[in-house]
């Protein structure tokens, strides 16, 4: 399961305009293992990262179940 994950260098939909990671990635995103559940507390830049579901969403294991909350438009 992750929680709100980001995965992206900056936290906007407009690279490079948002603010920029300040800390390195603790791993590549295809290093991890099949995740299950992505939950998604709520749709600011910092917790919602498009690109990261989209990349999550091409797991070779099937796509992960997304929890967001009411009014996301999942």
């Amino acid at each position: 399961m992750l929680n709100d994950p980001i995965f992206s260098q900056h936290a906007t939909p407009f690279a490079p305009l948002g603010p920029r990671r300040l800390a390195p990635l603790p791993t590549d995103i295809g290093k991890l293992p099949h995740i299950d559940v992505v939950l998604i507390s709520h749709d600011n830049y910092d917790h919602l990262d498009l690109e990261t579901v989209r990349l999550l969403a091409k797991q070779a294991n099937g796509i992960p179940k997304f929890l967001v909350g009411l009014g996301l438009k999942a």
